[in-house]
């Protein structure tokens, strides 16, 4: 029974230091979708000590994909893929086919429902390659919807709201050997979801150009995550 209180007594702690109730605690640890970062989680006696963040690892991470053989799209997404690269790119191959691909990449936000955020970043690892794979800078536009939690082809073009714009640097051959770090701050616009009651952040990646390339957090088989750089996660700190 000592042990069983006192467990419950830390759990209590834990979820107080991460400014959550104790319901709230229970609901995210039991998702297995959070690493929480901390003194608060290390040692029972820490308690006191403020949480630094709660980092989410996505739900799933794909990409969708308007192609032509023709070299003229048809403005409607074709195919869905769930491998370890998220691509975003628009433009003519080298073969002539037009391509639009958009990266999508979605987290679990229902624990957080009614909480306030002080700060909230989208991070990940990626880098832009043109269509003869030869290193080249391109810019990406971040984009942010309320979802489902799934992925259809319709969340192509769904309505979203733009969050930012990053320059990923070009990566050399062999593919992608060096992949790049980048953080976008998305406090206001995902504060808003939360306010609206969104339980999933849909974040969407374009690019004019052909292509950027960003590591996966988790594949379909048989494709396997490229553990060398991490994928994206969404780091949340709490008012």
């Amino acid at each position: 029974a000592e042990h069983l209180l006192a467990a419950d007594i830390t759990l209590t702690r834990a979820a107080t230091c991460l400014g959550m109730s104790r319901a709230q605690y229970i609901r995210v640890m039991k998702k297995g979708r959070v690493v929480v970062l901390g003194a608060a989680l290390l040692s029972a006696t820490a308690w006191s000590v403020p949480a630094e963040a709660v980092i989410l690892a996505p739900v799933l991470d794909v990409y969708i994909e308007d192609f032509s053989s023709t070299g003229v799209l048809d403005g409607v997404p074709d195919a869905l893929f769930n491998t370890n690269a998220l691509l975003a790119g628009s433009g003519i191959l080298s073969s002539g086919a037009a391509i639009d691909s958009r990266a999508l990449i979605v987290f679990d936000l229902s624990p957080f429902a009614g909480m306030t955020l002080a700060s909230a970043t989208l991070t990940g690892f990626g880098a832009g390659v043109d269509h003869n794979l030869a290193p080249e800078t391109i810019d990406g536009a971040f984009f942010l919807a309320s979802g489902d939690g799934t992925a259809t082809l319709s969340d192509f073009d769904q309505a979203a709201v733009p969050v930012g714009m990053h320059k990923f640097p070009g990566a050399d051959a062999p593919f992608f050997s060096t992949l790049f770090p980048f953080a976008l701050p998305v406090t206001s616009p995902l504060q808003t979801l939360l306010d609206g009651g969104a339980l999933f952040a849909e974040f969407r990646v374009h690019s004019g150009e052909l292509t950027v390339f960003i590591n996966a957090a988790e594949v379909d088989p048989p494709f396997s995550v490229d553990t060398r750089f991490p994928g994206p996660a969404l780091t949340l700190e709490f008012a």
